[in-house]
């Protein structure tokens, strides 16, 4: 029989086993089935133990005790996303989580139970993955969804600290941003005009609308009496699910943008009634992603431009606007952005001519 300690009510108790270690254990919390939940302690002398149970009733009082000290991280992540996040997450960024998941965290931490997962082992995985060149972006994306996951674990009573709060991630450093100038984009535009997607380019090149929100569009997205442009659905280029068709990814991007007259007396000669979109295929479907881009690199190889990402059309749309002094918050709505930092911040890259118009105006105050 091994020697015993009874402790005060709710302090636990204390025993020495025949192998000669002292042994405690105490009631951290009752479960949902009503069945007591016990941890126990172990070490060479009662004094050692008796430290080690006064530690987990401070533990206890802070209600930081955790429920489950066997599930992984694996275990975690999938259940988190079943639960959490694919009822509430639109397809396409389920999509990105479960990749960030199943391509990084799983192979690399996923077999480490949750409650045992130290800085030291996500600063391991963050570093190796620098050490193979994968994106900074990439790595941020993929510390993001770690850190949310372990996030709802603490608020679920699973861990008591988020370890992510001491890792270090890359920087991301932001590269400037190619633009076309006015000229490119005639150039541009000039030779896309006998293509059948013409339409689609000029509605990019003169609103800076995002591609998603431009392959969405059918006819009846434009009130040609009022010159309107709803913009209220995208589509998006999924390797899970094809292509979707959703709404935006905020309420900010559902928006409506009005056309001058020129564009609509333009995009008038193309409409057609035996088809409803814009971007329409002789199927009278929408036209994929990938097709479109195709489409636009061919363009802008015949007219003779430099490579320049077809999203870099909507930074020079923002870039021209802002060159023609029109106002940040304007520019904000009308490219569908949440706040005006952020089209500064992203969008907005000052030329050399704004640069020197900057310097000649403080030139003009000291010196005239």
């Amino acid at each position: 029989m091994g020697k015993s300690g009874r402790r005060s009510n709710g302090e636990g108790s204390i025993s020495l086993n025949k192998q000669g270690l002292w042994i405690g254990q105490i009631t951290l919390f009752i479960d949902e089935k009503g069945k007591q939940v016990r941890k126990c302690v172990s070490g060479k002398t009662k004094r050692i133990v008796s430290d080690k149970l006064s530690e987990l009733i401070v533990e206890k009082a802070k209600n930081t005790i955790t429920q489950n000290d066997k599930i992984t991280v694996q275990d975690w992540i999938v259940k988190w996303m079943d639960i959490y996040k694919s009822r509430t997450l639109k397809k396409k960024t389920i999509e990105n989580y479960n990749s960030a998941a199943n391509n990084y965290i799983i192979p690399n931490i996923g077999n480490i139970q949750l409650q045992k997962l130290t800085a030291l082992d996500i600063q391991g995985l963050i570093n190796k993955l620098i050490d193979k060149q994968i994106a900074p972006s990439t790595i941020k994306y993929m510390f993001t969804v770690l850190s949310a996951s372990i996030n709802q674990a603490i608020r679920n009573n699973l861990v008591s600290k988020n370890p992510c709060a001491d890792v270090k991630t890359p920087k991301i450093s932001r590269n400037a941003i190619k633009t076309f100038s006015v000229e490119e984009l005639k150039q541009f535009l000039a030779q896309a005009k006998e293509h059948y997607l013409y339409p689609s380019f000029l509605i990019l090149a003169t609103t800076g609308i995002r591609r998603g929100e431009c392959l969405a569009l059918k006819w009846k997205d434009i009130n040609f009496d009022t010159g309107i442009l709803t913009i209220s659905t995208q589509i998006i280029e999924s390797r899970t699910y094809g292509n979707i068709i959703d709404t935006p990814k905020t309420e900010c991007s559902i928006r409506k943008i009005p056309i001058s007259s020129v564009i609509i007396d333009i995009l008038s000669q193309y409409k057609k009634d035996n088809n409803d979109w814009i971007a329409g295929t002789k199927n009278k479907t929408f036209v994929s992603p990938r097709n479109f881009n195709r489409a636009y690199y061919m363009l802008l190889e015949r007219a003779g431009l430099n490579h320049l990402k077809l999203h870099g059309i909507r930074h020079s749309v923002a870039t021209l606007l802002i060159e023609g002094n029109v106002d940040l918050k304007s520019v904000s709505l009308l490219l569908g952005h949440s706040t005006e930092g952020f089209t500064a911040r992203t969008y907005i890259h000052p030329s050399q001519s704004m640069k020197k118009n900057a310097m000649d105006k403080i030139s003009d105050l000291l010196i005239k």
